[in-house]
């Protein structure tokens, strides 16, 4: 996808989200999405050799974080324990101090 095809997919999905019309987000392109959007951030921070800032701050709230980490978690057959063990590991993913800043 072109630059300008991710900004059109995301005007469109904003309008949506303006307009309450979750019926105009297609379940299927939105996982799509959110899995090539991981992949790449995970390629991109490990290239990186720590990590990048997954979007601008406060521009998506504590609630929608959650709710799409939760998502994220579960699809990958991990539970809590599992992120947390990963979350304190030292070394276990690029940082340049323990919070990966």
């Amino acid at each position: 996808m072109s630059v300008g095809g991710a900004e059109a997919w995301c005007a469109a999905i904003e309008a949506a989200i303006a307009g309450n019309r979750p019926g105009d987000i297609e379940p299927e392109a939105l996982a799509r999405v959110l899995q090539t959007a991981v992949r790449a951030y995970a390629f991109k921070t490990e290239k990186a050799g720590h990590y990048l800032d997954p979007y601008e701050k406060g521009s998506v709230t504590a609630t929608e974080t959650v709710m799409a980490a939760t998502a994220v978690i579960r699809a990958a057959d991990l539970n809590l324990w599992d992120v947390a063990m990963w979350f304190n590991r030292a070394g276990s993913a690029p940082g340049r101090d323990d919070r990966g800043r």
